[in-house]
């Protein structure tokens, strides 16, 4: 099994405005409002929202202070929409009644505002300690089917003098996106792949936001990938810088991607290809974390007790007596009878060790069906899914036979 990171996601670029997409606003009571403006060309199927796909709503709060230090609630998760339709619409504006800017006098003195944006998701103050009212936590719970994970995106920025116009913010993913590929190197074997399950990860964190977020990406390219999609092939170089941090997480449990049965062959197949949303129906969006493999040898996947994390692949093997399957006279290596055909059945394969997601990173797992390999474990008894046929093979020696002399006879 093989990771591969595929690229550092996570910008939605809300930067300073186009000439032909300023709100003009009155200078002394001007409405507080925000643009997005496309930046690095990232694809939609690739990246949930992006430069190009901005949501269509988000929600904002905002602090301010005339000391520079001691921060007052200036508004709450007030909701924001885009000025006008369009996926690449950049201009947003306040639902409802308008909220205006309080003097910031110049960029030198002690008042300062600080702005925290979030879609998919509706922040909450931290009330005491020494970020009392200078951060912003979101309790954050991962949908259990994955149609229904959303990207969760979030912003933070320092103000000490009001702008021009519209308010620049640099939106993050605060979630981590898993995607998973499929090949099969053994020309002996047919096997059909459709669906994956994550096991024992965390379904919930609290996500705390503190540190403005900035356009910090470089280095950015795209082109075609493995699969024949299009999209980031190089990661961008990321600071990191401004990030949130998650902590206190949740219980454990398991999600899966159920998909058309995807036949494998030497070429890398995409089992979680995009679709016409904002993001991937069937790719995951879940908590970074650590997580601790399965260990094989502590005993089956699905053990009672069991909490090191595992992907189960469900999987329809085939020996192939042919050069193609003969799904009717072909022998089933590997999956459940039913009374009328045979179905795929569950293999279960340790996560790689030392794997950490991040926020806004995506993780390409890619499963490979290889000569040697033994096609992992059975989830119940630990036993491995392919034995190959091996031969211990012993020669006698020839050994001289007598009294068998022949006469040659006379004609």
């Amino acid at each position: 099994m093989k990771k591969v990171l595929v690229g550092a996601m996570a910008l939605l670029t809300l930067a300073a405005c186009s000439n032909e997409e300023v709100l003009q606003k009155n200078e002394v009571n001007q409405e507080i409002g925000f643009t997005a403006v496309t930046g690095k060309a990232l694809t939609r199927a690739y990246d949930g929202f992006c430069n190009k796909v901005t949501p269509p709503t988000f929600v904002v709060s905002a602090l301010y202070t005339e000391d520079g230090s001691t921060y007052k609630q200036y508004f709450l998760n007030d909701t924001y929409k885009k000025a006008s339709e369009g996926e690449d619409v950049k201009s947003y504006i306040s639902v409802g009644s308008e909220r205006y800017w309080p003097d910031l006098g110049t960029d030198t003195d002690s008042k300062k505002m600080k702005f925290f944006a979030a879609y998919n998701a509706n922040p909450a103050w931290v009330t005491d300690g020494a970020d009392a009212y200078k951060a912003m936590t979101v309790s954050f719970t991962v949908a259990p089917t994955v149609a229904d994970q959303k990207d969760f995106i979030y912003a933070v920025a320092d103000v000490e003098k009001k702008p021009e116009a519209a308010q620049s913010l640099y939106f993050r993913h605060a979630l981590s996106q898993i995607e998973f590929r499929a090949q099969n190197k053994n020309e002996k074997i047919y096997v059909e792949i459709d669906g994956v399950k994550v096991c024992n990860v965390a379904s919930s964190g609290t996500f705390t936001m503190k540190d403005k977020t900035t356009n910090n990406f470089e280095n950015h390219s795209t082109g075609t990938l493995p699969d024949g999609g299009f999209g980031p092939t190089t990661a961008d170089t990321d600071s990191r810088d401004g990030r949130g941090t998650w902590s206190d997480f949740g219980t454990k449990t398991s999600y899966e991607t159920t998909f058309a049965a995807v036949a494998l062959s030497g070429d890398v197949k995409n089992l979680t290809p995009e679709n016409d949303k904002e993001y991937t129906s069937k790719s995951m969006y879940l908590i970074p974390q650590a997580l601790t493999a399965w260990n094989t040898t502590s005993g089956p996947a699905t053990a009672t007790g069991q909490t090191g994390s595992y992907f189960l692949v469900k999987a329809l093997i085939y020996n192939m007596a042919g050069s193609t399957v003969n799904k009717t006279t072909d022998v089933v290596l590997w999956g459940d009878k039913t009374s009328s055909s045979w179905e795929s059945k569950y293999i279960a394969i340790p996560v790689p060790a030392s794997t950490t997601w991040e926020d806004g990173k995506r993780y390409v797992y890619t499963f490979i069906f290889s000569t040697g390999g033994n096609g992992g474990f059975d989830p119940g008894d630990n036993d491995p899914v392919l034995t190959p046929i091996t031969l211990d093979v012993k020669v006698d020696d020839f050994e001289d036979e007598t009294g068998k002399d022949v006469p040659m006879a006379k004609e």
